[in-house]
């Protein structure tokens, strides 16, 4: 087993959950940050940024800002 998917599989043990499934709630729906997302998961930011190109998830795809809960 590679340490790639020795990541994702330690990741679906902890979680229960797939990471697409992982990554779209979390950055895409609830904005957090890929070091917030690692500091969760327990991987490095740098497998959440390898992760996001890998199921291609982008800034772009984000939940718009919700400017009222700012102020």
């Amino acid at each position: 087993m590679t340490r790639k998917n020795y990541a994702q599989e330690l990741v679906r043990v902890r979680t229960q959950r797939e990471i697409p499934d992982i990554l779209r709630d979390l950055y895409v729906e609830r904005r957090y940050s890929q070091q917030a997302i690692a500091d969760a998961l327990g991987v490095s930011r740098w497998q959440v940024n390898t992760w996001l190109a890998t199921y291609g998830i982008s800034r772009t795809d984000r939940a718009p800002l919700e400017l009222e809960a700012l102020a």
